[in-house]
């Protein structure tokens, strides 16, 4: 209405112009209170919980007023993905957003999810949605039910910042407290390891079936059970490692706060690392 009639609006008074915004704003807003989240899961505290992994407790999640809006999010949004079915997915700090093309479905709200920050997601293999999230662990999503996973199930730390499907089908969780792994039964987390420090960013998996992590600290490859820290050409750590890709050439890419670089892998089992540019990189696509 506001569109069609701008012509008429543009006549009127001031006065009426708010009332009618006003209005309009108040319809846009749900009518039915069932749709919008308990307001309890926002502060629930599970006694003897470390503070670091109390899930539904985050002071920056920003509580959505709307299920369903023509909109998108008005705030953050850390990653977008689009799945088999061509839904757009929105990993926002107003929640979990789904897009059919036509509708901007707040899921947090419509699903009752915990009031936490979306922050990373995947579509494995088998077509399921893998959701995290700053505080409330995991949201794994089969097409019809939405199963919450935390530390009581083994995830290593609630507060995840990646996940990463592996040539075998496993699902990875780097999170601020180690990594988990989970085989499809069971979580294995790699927490005690001395050698991995830092929150766990990014992770990926070379040619060689060696999993690499990004950290904060810097770039840790991990096989044989071992995990071993891999440096830069000088002898010195990568810092503040936000993204490793590997493209279709099997050649890895190294987004951290210092530069961007590739390592390729070369057939005597070395590797050649070389500066690509020397600016921060924070995302890596092909």
């Amino acid at each position: 209405y506001l569109y069609t009639e701008a012509k008429t609006m543009r006549r009127l008074t001031f006065p009426c112009v708010f009332i009618l915004l006003a209005i309009f704003g108040s319809c846009s807003s749900d009518s039915d209170p069932s749709q919008h989240n308990d307001s309890t899961l926002s502060s629930a505290v599970i006694p003897g919980e470390d503070p670091q992994n109390i899930p539904g407790i985050d002071p920056y999640f920003v509580e959505p007023h709307d299920t369903f809006s023509l909109f998108g999010p008005n705030n953050i949004t850390r990653e977008v993905l689009q799945d088999k079915n061509g839904n757009i997915w929105l990993a926002t700090w107003e929640g979990l957003i789904m897009y059919d093309g036509k509708i901007f479905t707040n899921i947090t709200l419509k699903e009752k999810l915990l009031h936490n920050r979306f922050f990373c997601m995947i579509e494995d293999s088998k077509g399921i949605l893998w959701f995290g999230t700053q505080g409330a662990g995991v949201y794994r999503y089969d097409g019809t039910t939405y199963k919450w996973i935390s530390t009581k199930e083994g995830l290593v730390s609630n507060f995840v910042e990646c996940i990463f499907e592996d040539e075998e089908e496993n699902i990875w969780f780097g999170t601020r407290g180690g990594v988990s792994q989970y085989d499809g039964k069971s979580f294995v987390s790699l927490d005690g390891e001395d050698e991995l420090t830092g929150s766990v960013h990014t992770i990926s998996q070379d040619k060689n079936g060696t999993i690499w992590m990004g950290t904060d600290d810097g770039v840790f490859h991990y096989e044989e059970k071992k995990i071993t820290p891999y440096l830069r050409s000088n002898g010195t750590a990568f810092v503040n490692v936000r993204d490793i890709e590997r493209d279709g050439k099997d050649v890895m890419w190294i987004g951290s706060e210092i530069d961007l670089q590739k390592c390729t892998l070369l057939a005597d089992g070395t590797k050649q690392l070389s500066i690509v540019r020397p600016n921060s990189t924070s995302h890596i696509h092909e």
